[in-house]
C-alpha cells in the first residue's frame, strides 16, 4: 500500500482552470491549503498515517467507528458521520450553478454534462478520473465540454466549484479535529477523576474536615 501520497492520475486529465487566490491568501491561516498539502503529501494525521508513523500498536480504523481504514479518502468522501454535510454542500454548490448557467444559453445536452459533473463533485464517480474523486485535494475534474473550456463561464462555474470544495473539505477536517480533541478532553477529565488520593488523618480532625469534599483526593480518620 502506498501510504507516502495521495494516488492521483496525470494532471492533464482534470480542469485546468486556475483556481480562485482569495480562498488560499484571505482565508484565517490559510487552513485550506494547508489541508490540501498535506493530503496531497501523505501526511495529514489520520489513523492510517499516524498507525503507519508511530508504529506502537495505533490503530488505522475510522476514528468515528465505521469499521473502515481512515486515510484521507474515507474521511473526506466516504465516512458517514459527514454525509450529511456532503449533501448540503453539493445541493448548495448545485443551486449555484444552475444560477451561473441561467444567464447563458447553452444547449440541453451541454447543460445536462454540467449538471451531471457537479452533482458528483463530492462523490466517487464518472464524473471523475479513474472514478475516484479528489475534491480535497484542490483539483476539480472537467466541468464543461471541450467547446466551451475557454469561455468565460466556466471559468466561473470552475471557481465557485472549487470554493465549494476548499470550504467543504476545511469544515469536515475542522470537524474530525474538534471531535478528536474533545474526545482526548473527555478522556484525560474521566482519568483524572478515576485517580483519587487517600489521606489518613488522626479522628479528632474529624470535625474540622467531615463535610468538605475534594475532588482529587478523600480523607479517612484513625
Amino acid at each position: 500500500m502506498n501510504t507516502c501520497h495521495e494516488p492521483l492520475p496525470p494532471l492533464s486529465l482534470f480542469d485546468n482552470t486556475s483556481p480562485p487566490s482569495y480562498p488560499y491568501t484571505k482565508s484565517p491561516s490559510s487552513y485550506s491549503a494547508v489541508i490540501q498539502l498535506y493530503a496531497r503529501s501523505g501526511q495529514l494525521d489520520t489513523a492510517l498515517h499516524l498507525s503507519n508513523r508511530l508504529k506502537d500498536g495505533f490503530q488505522p480504523w475510522c476514528r468515528f467507528a465505521c469499521r473502515q481504514i481512515e486515510d484521507p479518502h474515507h474521511i473526506f468522501v466516504l465516512c458517514p458521520r459527514f454525509t450529511s454535510l456532503r449533501d448540503t454542500y453539493s445541493q448548495r454548490l448545485k443551486s449555484a450553478v444552475l444560477t451561473i448557467l441561467d444567464t447563458y444559453h447553452l444547449t440541453e445536452q451541454d447543460r445536462s454534462f454540467i449538471i451531471e459533473q457537479v452533482s458528483n463533485l463530492f462523490s466517487d464517480s464518472n464524473a471523475w478520473p479513474s472514478c475516484r474523486t479528489g475534491f480535497y485535494l484542490g483539483i476539480l475534474p472537467r466541468l464543461v465540454p471541450p467547446p466551451l473550456t475557454a469561455s468565460i463561464m466556466h471559468s466561473r462555474l470552475a471557481h465557485q466549484a472549487h470554493t465549494s470544495c476548499i470550504q467543504l473539505a476545511s469544515r469536515i477536517w475542522g470537524l474530525v479535529r474538534r471531535e478528536t480533541r474533545d474526545h482526548a478532553n473527555n478522556s484525560h477529565q474521566h482519568q483524572r477523576q478515576q485517580v483519587r488520593t487517600t489521606l489518613s488523618l488522626p479522628s479528632p480532625l474529624s470535625s474540622l474536615f467531615h463535610t468538605l469534599v475534594y475532588p482529587s483526593f478523600s480523607i479517612t480518620f484513625s
